[in-house]
């Protein structure tokens, strides 16, 4: 009983970890988000689900799987693939298909589970996260089928699409953006804000089907027809520069694993995991490789040295370093936190060709990979950071299978774990701060004045005025003086 209980304690925590974002994977998502805001969203390469294969099927068509849905989207998820079914019988919409034995499975009724009570799970987080720190945008990749059944209890009462996500917020539809391809990212977010891209990928309701879509279309986007979508097998895709938004899923042969899932990814493709897994909690294993830039579990979190929580492995130089774990290089395995002192060579992009890296042939330190890559070629080049999966791919490309990595432009000086482009005195503009670098810069001139004048108060404390020195001298001089005048109201 006492093992049992123990097995409890420990192995519980584990399993609901997952169900939190690490605060490590935050920075690295906001971080990711922040060098790709101007871009197009073309360029948008994140993770999801097949909430049919990996929820529905495995934990029931029910409010459960909801809660597990709600939770990948705490964790990061930003893409969600949906069987929707049209009752031919009842004459409405829902999320399971009464013809199949699977629909069955932890089935409780329609009250808990529909399309509305899913949506609106959607709805309160992207509310909760609509802010500029947890912003994102997200994809509903929907598969349309026909279903039957006569049953009452299968009864949704959502008889159009249409009116049923017309309470979906955050999304884009056609009738307002009739392309999608050449918005930012910034844009999208922060100027329209807007987070969603409904799809209809497969319109598989029939020619008898009885229900008409065409009043529909005003609100979903169509695959291939009013949005580019590209939809491939895991093993087929291609690292090109994107034409179209690119998904890919694994397959019963070739399942996900750690090294597959983050190359869809740097390749360019949302990734979305279609094949059951042994446990919800086992998706915790693809969590750190759920990003085309950062290493996993990069970027090492970091605070101001004088507070530092010191790692049992770090040297005495490191505990010294100022700058430890404050700017970013890009190794064969991603992007990675590491010491701006480090001598280490640049990566340099060329003018009006993001894509086309070279690297310096000496080292330096971050703070001189700026001047490093404007004196290339006569200053035909500049110091980046790569903005989206293809300019990633095309540097990593490029560099040496031993190299320790090469410097990027992305550092956290101004504000730990908020990484930022543009330079050594780049803001952070999450919050109104002042780096350390521009604080040493700020402060030691009034150090010094200060100093000048406490040595000045100390001076004349010692060195005390010659009236005070002489205080008896003058004391018995003014006393003389007042003998010598006529006391009393002269005649």
């Amino acid at each position: 009983m006492l093992i049992s209980c123990l097995l409890f304690l420990f192995v519980v925590p584990c399993l609901a970890d997952w169900q939190q974002m690490s605060s490590t994977r935050a920075i690295a998502l906001r971080a990711q988000r922040d060098v790709m805001k101007n871009t197009t969203i073309l360029n948008s390469a994140v993770f999801g689900v097949n909430l049919n294969t990996v929820l529905f099927n495995n934990y029931g068509y029910n409010a459960t799987s909801l809660d597990y849905m709600e939770s990948l989207m705490d964790v990061g998820a930003q893409a969600f693939e949906l069987n929707l079914y049209y009752n031919e019988d009842l004459g409405d919409w829902g999320l399971a298909d009464f013809t199949s034995n699977e629909a069955s499975f932890g089935f409780n009724g329609t009250s808990d589970f529909n399309i509305t009570r899913l949506l609106t799970r959607i709805n309160q987080f992207t509310s909760i996260t609509e802010t500029n720190l947890n912003a994102n945008i997200m994809f509903l990749l929907l598969n349309l089928y026909s279903t039957s059944s006569s049953d009452e209890n299968h009864k949704t009462g959502e008889t159009g699409l249409a009116t049923t996500f017309s309470n979906l917020m955050y999304a884009a539809n056609p009738y307002y953006y009739k392309t999608l391809e050449n918005i930012t990212l910034n844009y999208y977010l922060f100027g329209d804000q807007l987070r969603i891209i409904p799809v209809i990928m497969s319109n598989n309701l029939g020619h008898n089907a009885s229900y008409d879509l065409s009043n529909d279309l005003n609100l979903f986007y169509e695959a291939n027809k009013t949005i580019p979508i590209k939809m491939s097998e895991s093993q087929d895709t291609e690292c090109v520069e994107p034409s179209s938004f690119q998904f890919a899923y694994d397959t019963e042969q070739h399942p996900y694993n750690n090294e597959s899932f983050r190359s869809d990814l740097v390749c360019g493709y949302s990734a979305i995991i279609t094949q059951p897994l042994a446990d919800i909690s086992d998706i915790s294993l693809l969590l750190p490789y759920t990003y085309w830039s950062w290493e996993a579990s990069e970027p090492n979190s970091t605070i101001s040295n004088s507070h530092h929580q010191q790692n049992t492995n770090d040297t005495t130089e490191a505990r010294d370093d100022d700058y430890l774990n404050r700017c970013a290089i890009s190794t064969p395995n991603g992007w990675k936190a590491v010491s701006c002192e480090l001598k280490l060579p640049v990566a340099c992009s060329l003018q009006g060709n993001r894509t086309h890296f070279r690297l310096t042939d000496d080292k330096y330190s971050y703070f001189e990979a700026d001047d490093a890559c404007a004196g290339m070629d006569e200053g035909n080049y500049f110091f980046p950071v790569p903005s989206t999966p293809y300019e990633q791919l095309s540097l990593s490309q490029i560099l040496p299978s031993d190299t320790h990595g090469v410097w990027i432009n992305l550092n956290s000086l101004s504000s730990s774990n908020c990484w930022v482009y543009g330079g050594p005195n780049a803001l952070c503009p999450y919050q109104h701060i002042v780096s350390r670098r521009i604080f040493k810069e700020m402060i030691s001139p009034a150090s010094v004045i200060a100093l000048v004048l406490f040595c000045l108060i100390v001076l004349v404390q010692v060195d005390r005025l010659p009236v005070h020195r002489n205080r008896k001298h003058w004391r018995r001089v003014l006393k003389r003086k007042l003998q010598n005048e006529f006391e009393g109201i002269p005649s």
